[in-house]
């Protein structure tokens, strides 16, 4: 997080020495969510995300700082008249003395081709508004990293200091680059503190990143070893497997005492997968279930449920039933083996 040292304006009645927001990640969006016509509003106005994800302590004083710094500033009459809706522009023209008939973009050439900016300016509403400055919109630019950042934040689950800590050292490195050594970091953090549902969930995030990079076959694959992990309900499983071994209960009394794991499927998934079938190679979908822990799906059925998938003969609801009837036996032989 940053803290602002006290700008030196003479033209600005604004301390900023105390305004806290995190470094340009909170400037970039900020212009992006604000780039015409914005009017400063009062702290309650303003969205609760400039505060939760941008961390901008004071979101007025925050709008006065981008104006200090020439990030924006006043909009001009054709900005202002862009903004307008159909009923303000014929208002307009019929107090200048002009006809309203036409389209919202008739009614403006109109307007400029028959009125000067002065006689327009004396009907727009005397408003102070904002519009992005050359220096604004040169800044954006430069900072389209931190736009698809948070425009992606819920599909690659990076957040900002994650993404600066690795950027301010290796300033070299592309924006995808930087994303991928981030997921794979965590990746084998994870995998380190047997955390499986995060490992499962990095393997969607790899997919994501890896799918808006065109790199479909290499999305897939990892997708394909996110959903055989769900099959195999595979966090969830490994979990109940470690508590009974730190139980010192039989193995009925632990499964009368502990509700076993449940299979259930994002319907989404199947239509992901389904969209790739171009890229699927059942060999590397092979070598994927035999990397991989089988509890309940082992390669056969993996296969076979992707061969339903692509022939859109799949159904969640069989499938998730014999997951679910395989489990508490499956478990039973498990959990038995575990004390011999």
């Amino acid at each position: 997080m940053k803290l602002l040292s006290q700008v030196k304006n003479t033209d600005n009645e604004y301390d900023f020495s105390h305004l806290l927001y995190y470094g340009d990640y909170a400037c970039a969006n900020f212009l992006s969510m604000y780039p015409s016509k914005c009017r400063i509003l009062q702290n309650n106005e303003y969205p609760v995300e400039l505060k939760k994800e941008f961390g901008i302590s004071d979101a007025r004083l925050f709008h006065h700082f981008m104006i200090s710094a020439g990030l924006l500033e006043p909009s001009s009459i054709e900005e202002r008249l862009a903004g307008c809706t159909l009923e303000q522009i014929v208002d307009l023209a019929q107090k200048i003395g002009l006809p309203q008939s036409g389209t919202k973009e008739e009614i403006l050439q109109r307007l400029s081709l028959n009125a000067d900016v002065d006689q327009i300016a004396k009907f727009i509403p005397q408003e102070d508004v904002y519009s992005l400055s050359t220096k604004g919109k040169e800044f954006l630019e430069a900072k389209k990293d931190l736009l698809t950042l948070y425009a992606k934040k819920d599909l690659y689950h990076v957040n900002y200091n994650e993404y600066a800590a690795i950027s301010s050292k290796n300033p070299a490195m592309t924006f995808e680059e930087i994303l991928w050594q981030i997921m794979s970091d965590r990746f084998q953090q994870y995998a380190k503190d047997t955390e499986y549902d995060k490992v499962q969930n990095e393997y969607l995030n790899m997919y994501t990143l890896l799918k808006d990079q065109g790199k479909n076959g290499e999305a897939l694959n990892a997708l394909l070893t996110y959903f055989y992990m769900d099959l195999n309900v595979f966090a969830d499983t490994y979990e109940y497997i470690e508590q009974y071994k730190r139980s010192s209960l039989t193995v009925p009394e632990f499964l009368a005492a502990k509700p076993v794991p449940q299979f259930q499927m994002d319907s989404s998934i199947v239509e992901q997968i389904n969209a790739l079938k171009d890229c699927f190679q059942p060999k590397i979908a092979e070598s994927i279930s035999k990397k991989n822990i089988s509890y309940y799906v082992d390669s056969a059925a993996f296969l076979a449920i992707l061969n339903q998938i692509f022939a859109q003969t799949f159904s969640i609801e069989d499938t998730t039933k014999m997951i679910n009837e395989r489990i508490p036996k499956v478990l039973d032989h498990i959990l038995r083996a575990e004390k011999k």
